[in-house]
């Protein structure tokens, strides 16, 4: 955590002051102010994100250039404008607008220590949010973490009060400010009593609504600042607006009560992560009645078929961080997994207690067997069954879900439905085009797919409309995907057709795309009950 405290100038003599000034509603005034003889200072971060963030930046004077990962300076104080941005150049966002302020992350302005210790200083008209608490400006610190972490810059005075302080962009609508606030509070209190050794990591949360290009969306981040961001939000929400918003804040919220650079060596440390922070949103929302037993139902139902359809016919071991983070499985396989590995626990104790615990051991500076922690309470008579068994299986993931499932009696096979048929056949279409040209480009339409622009291909052609598979339509029919196993399985090829009404076949993939027989669906009464139960 970042200690923010004054100094007098001579403690920085010799070193590096970064001064990071809001200059305006959306932009910043950042300054190096740099010792003798250090005509080139380099930053600490080289990566692609952190290099387009800063392709951004705009010099204020003659004596600063940015060259590559470095300031070349012919002065001792190199000045740049920055705009802020909702574009999205990955990790935490640089300079983000956040109507009457800028929410800043240090780690994009932060240099090496080539010519001396490095110190920063943040200076706005109003209030300045770091470490986890509202500070009046201007904020001087010399802690190294001061390199990696989020401050809010403010034109406007903030509220020190509440737990955890907020702030609202005026663009954010009186009921979407009054749910994020029930949440995020609902959320605290919640689990800094169920949680009482994982302990919350304070915060200043910061919410924006703004237009942006496209649909309805939002964003967001739990570092020090936590910020959320609200994309042609609609000024009044449907149960599903509300629904997504209770997700998204208490996910994020959840966060707080984890450790994730402590964490961050284990091999499965993203799932643990992600998916632990989706279980906790998902347990509350039980708890305070945010969601229904059936719409929990529905989530968790919804996030294991995602799991199964994303894994594929692969193992989780067989998956690359690639695969995993494109297809977000650290999240729809991950609340599954704390679930239905919570639910069969063995021993004494409720399912918080084990996560409490774990934290409780990370915390004290152990690295704690993950699963025998959650399944077993370290009891080290006991043993694991289900972590390891879907994180470290050979056989296909959604295999061992079937096996571990039917043994358990937590969930029913049921068969797909007309989405998850759909899913598939989209899969299996993607796979096709994958065989015929070497990577697959489609663009999914309420039909079908459009073949995006490609050069490679044997037989399918750019801007192809497919909406049929051996005669029948390719989505909303139950007959398609039956039809396109069979065909590719009689006669290696398969009769597709376009929306203009041309007919062609293709060369099926081998091996042959094998389609998921059933899905699951949850005992929830049982589940709940068992995630309950103080054994």
């Amino acid at each position: 955590m970042v200690a923010a405290l004054a100094l007098p100038a001579a403690a920085t003599a010799g070193g590096v002051t970064v001064q990071i000034s809001l200059a305006g509603a959306d932009a910043l005034d950042v300054s190096y102010e740099l010792p003798e003889h250090c005509p080139t200072l380099a930053f600490k971060k080289t990566d692609g994100a952190s290099r387009a963030f800063r392709a951004g930046w705009r010099s204020e004077d003659a004596c600063g250039k940015l060259d590559g990962d470095a300031i070349s300076a012919s002065c001792r104080t190199p000045r740049f404008r920055v705009q802020a941005s909702s574009t999205n150049h990955g990790g935490f966002p640089g300079a983000f607008p956040m109507g009457e302020g800028v929410y800043v992350h240090t780690s994009k302005y932060a240099p090496a220590e080539t010519c001396g210790k490095v110190s920063y200083r943040f200076v706005a008209p109003g209030s300045i949010a770091l470490a986890g608490k509202v500070q009046p400006a201007p904020v001087t610190t010399a802690d190294p973490s001061a390199a990696d972490t989020s401050v809010l810059l403010l034109s406007k005075q903030l509220s020190a009060g509440g737990e955890p302080a907020m702030y609202f962009s005026p663009s954010v609508g009186a009921d979407l400010a009054a749910r994020i606030a029930d949440v995020a509070r609902g959320t605290f209190e919640f689990y800094s009593a169920a949680l009482p050794n994982a302990r919350f990591r304070p915060i200043v949360l910061a919410a924006n609504a703004m237009a942006a290009p496209g649909g309805f969306g939002y964003e967001g981040d739990a570092d020090h600042v936590l910020r959320l961001a609200f994309f042609n939000w609609p000024s009044v929400m449907d149960r599903r607006g509300e629904q997504i918003v209770t997700s998204f804040v208490s996910h994020e919220m959840s966060h707080r009560f984890q450790l994730r650079d402590e964490i961050d060596g284990y091999a499965h440390a993203r799932l643990i992560h992600e998916g632990g922070a989706e279980f906790l949103r998902w347990w509350l929302a039980v708890r305070k009645g945010w969601v229904t037993k059936a719409e929990a139902a529905a989530q968790l139902d919804d996030a294991l078929a995602d799991c199964m359809l994303g894994a594929g016919t692969s193992s989780w071991a067989g998956l690359t961080p690639q695969q995993i983070g494109s297809r977000r499985l650290e999240y729809r396989c991950g609340l599954p997994a704390y679930v239905f590995s919570l639910a069969a626990r063995q021993g004494k104790g409720t399912a918080l207690a084990r996560i409490d615990l774990f934290y409780q051991q990370v915390r004290s500076g152990k690295s704690p067997d993950f699963a025998q922690v959650l399944e077993c309470a370290g009891n080290p008579g006991c043993q694991p069954h289900w972590l390891p068994a879907l994180l470290g299986g050979t056989a296909p993931l959604r295999d061992e879900w079937a096996r571990l499932l039917a043994d358990s009696a937590l969930a029913q096979p049921v068969a797909p439905s007309t989405a998850q048929r759909d899913a598939m056949m989209l899969q299996a279409i993607g796979q096709l085009m994958k065989h015929d040209r070497g990577s697959s480009s489609l663009f999914p339409t309420r039909e079908g797919v459009i073949v995006d622009d490609v050069t490679t291909c044997k037989t399918l052609r750019a801007k192809m409309h497919i909406v049929q598979v051996e005669a029948h339509p390719m989505l909303g029919n139950a007959d398609a995907l039956p039809a396109l196993v069979t065909a590719c399985a009689a006669r290696g090829e398969l009769r597709l057709g376009t929306k203009d009404g041309q007919a062609f076949s293709i060369g099926c993939s081998q091996p042959a795309y094998r389609p998921a027989q059933s899905f699951h669906a949850a005992d929830i009464e049982r589940v709940l009950a068992n995630l309950a139960e103080d054994k």
